[in-house]
């Protein structure tokens, strides 16, 4: 199993945006990771200014237990996602011959990073991570396989770290599946794009290691939001 403890819920209900409070979690990856482009003084580039965001959003949520958010952001595309997903996946399993399930939210039960698959085989040898992409992006990912583009590189960036956390804490893992399905408007022979990945192939160890130090800025962040006022700056001092 992996290295994660099993909360039995709906992905989309209450229950299941409560699990996520405070937790890092596959979709946020990309935020806490990206950087800008680098630098003669920064050769690996800065991260982007959505970090810093994001660590206060967390912060904010594991003080107050509550989202960070009034209600979870829905663009039409996760919209399209949520409704095509079931079909994505029915296609995948037509043509891979792997039978996926869902399994509700995993938990790392030591560091505050939370998981939900898309899909994921029984043993969990080999997980699909499901998008359903408007032509305009179906068709880029398209060209670039066309083009010769493999492995994690072929898969848009921004959606890289969110493959990164879906794998990087179940060890049984082998393959993981980056899968774009374009619906029903699209033609038949490249409806259903798959880019496959061998986990031992994958930088895991570094963005574990990107993930702790991430964590430590965001429990930083709570220390000082619990230790407010600072001394000498409570109500009524002047």
């Amino acid at each position: 199993m992996p290295q994660l403890e099993h909360i039995e819920v709906i992905q989309g209900t209450d229950e299941w945006l409560a699990q996520r409070v405070g937790r890092l979690t596959s979709s946020r990856a990309y935020a806490a990771f990206k950087r800008n482009a680098p630098t003669k003084a920064d050769p690996l580039g800065k991260y982007s200014a959505k970090r810093a965001q994001l660590v206060a959003a967390l912060a904010a949520e594991r003080v107050s237990g509550m989202a960070a958010y009034e209600a979870p952001f829905r663009t039409e595309a996760m919209t399209r996602g949520s409704e095509l997903e079931p079909e994505a996946l029915a296609a995948y399993e037509a043509a891979t011959g792997f039978a996926m399930v869902k399994s509700g939210f995993w938990a790392h039960p030591e560091l505050m990073v939370g998981v939900s698959f898309d899909g994921h085989t029984e043993d969990f040898r080999r997980v699909a991570e499901v998008k359903c992409f408007w032509p305009a992006a179906h068709l880029e990912l398209l060209e670039a396989l066309s083009g010769g583009a493999t492995g994690l590189a072929a898969v848009p960036e921004e959606y890289r770290y969110q493959v990164l956390h879906e794998v990087a804490w179940v060890p049984e893992c082998e393959q993981v599946d980056f899968v774009a399905y374009a619906g029903q408007e699209w033609p038949e022979a490249s409806r259903l794009l798959v880019v496959p990945m061998r986990t031992c192939e994958l930088p895991l160890d570094a963005y574990r290691r990107d993930v702790v130090d991430f964590l430590a800025e965001v429990h930083s962040k709570v220390e000082k939001i619990q230790a407010w006022p600072p001394r000498g700056q409570g109500v009524g001092n002047e």
